[in-house]
C-alpha cells in the first residue's frame, strides 16, 4: 500500500515520460522521413502524369481510403503506377507533376504529398510532447510544494473521513482516489476540511485514521496532505484497547 500511496505524482510523471518519449519518437520519425523525402526529390526527375483512376473504399474501421493510379511517359516508354498518397483536389483526368527515381521510373511520388507524412508525424509528436511537458511541469510544481510545506508548514493531524474518485483524471479507464480529511482546532473550535492528491489504490482502509497535513501558517488554503506518512505516524495514533 505504501507504493500505492506514493504513486499519485509517480503515475502522472510516468505518463508524462511515456508521452515525451512517444512525442520525441514521432518528431524524430517525421524529421527522418522528411530528410529521405528531400533526398529523393533532389535526385529525382520530374514528369507530368495523368490520373487514370481513383478507387475509393472504406476499411474495417470505417475510414475512407483512396488508391490513385496514374500514367506517364519517361524516355518514350509509358508507365502505369499507383501513388501512395491522395489529395481531395485530384480527379480522374487531372494532370499532376510527379517526381520519379531515374533508376526506377516506377518509384514515383508527388512532392506536395511526399512531405505529408513528415507534417503529420511532427504535429502528432509535437502534441504528445506538449502534453508531456505539461504533466512533468505539474508534477514538478506539486513535488516542490510538498517539500516546501513539509519544511516550513504547520503540521496538524486530520482524520480521514471519506474517499472520493477523481473523475478529471483517467488512466487505462481507471480513476484515482482522493482522501477527504477533517481537522478541528481545539483552541478555536474551528473545523478545517482538506483533500489529498491522487491515490491509485483504494484507500478505504484509512477512513478514521490520522493523516499529517502540512499547512502554510500565513495561507491556510495552501496545504499538503501527506498520505505517504499515514503508516509511519499512525503507529502513534492508533487506539489500542486493552480492556
Amino acid at each position: 500500500m505504501e507504493r500505492g500511496r506514493k504513486s499519485g505524482n509517480f503515475v502522472v510523471r510516468l505518463i508524462g515520460i511515456i508521452f515525451l518519449l512517444i512525442g520525441l519518437g514521432l518528431c524524430a520519425g517525421g524529421i527522418i522521413a522528411g530528410v529521405f523525402t528531400a533526398k529523393f526529390i533532389n535526385n529525382a526527375d520530374s514528369v507530368i502524369a495523368t490520373i487514370t483512376d481513383i478507387d475509393s473504399y472504406r476499411d474495417s474501421d470505417g475510414d475512407r481510403n483512396h488508391d490513385v493510379f496514374v500514367t506517364y511517359e519517361v524516355d518514350g516508354q509509358t508507365y502505369d503506377a499507383e501513388l501512395n498518397s491522395y489529395s481531395s483536389s485530384w480527379h480522374i483526368g487531372k494532370e499532376i507533376k510527379l517526381y520519379y527515381d531515374p533508376e526506377n521510373p516506377y518509384d514515383v511520388r508527388s512532392k506536395s504529398m511526399a512531405y505529408l507524412v513528415t507534417i503529420i508525424l511532427c504535429i502528432i509528436g509535437g502534441s504528445f510532447t506538449a502534453v508531456a511537458c505539461g504533466l512533468l511541469f505539474y508534477t514538478k510544481i506539486q513535488s516542490g510544494k510538498a517539500k516546501r510545506l513539509k519544511a516550513s508548514g504547520r503540521k496538524v493531524y486530520a482524520t480521514v473521513t471519506d474517499t472520493v474518485l477523481n473523475y478529471r483524471v483517467q488512466v487505462n479507464r481507471r480513476n484515482p482516489y482522493r482522501l477527504d480529511c477533517s481537522y478541528q482546532d481545539l483552541a478555536t473550535g474551528e473545523t478545517f476540511l482538506y483533500r489529498s492528491g491522487n491515490i491509485w489504490e483504494d484507500p478505504g482502509r484509512y477512513i478514521g485514521c490520522q493523516v499529517p497535513v502540512y499547512v502554510n501558517p500565513t495561507k491556510p488554503k495552501e496545504y499538503y496532505v501527506a498520505v505517504e506518512e499515514i503508516a509511519i505516524d499512525n503507529n502513534l495514533n492508533h487506539v489500542r484497547d486493552y480492556r
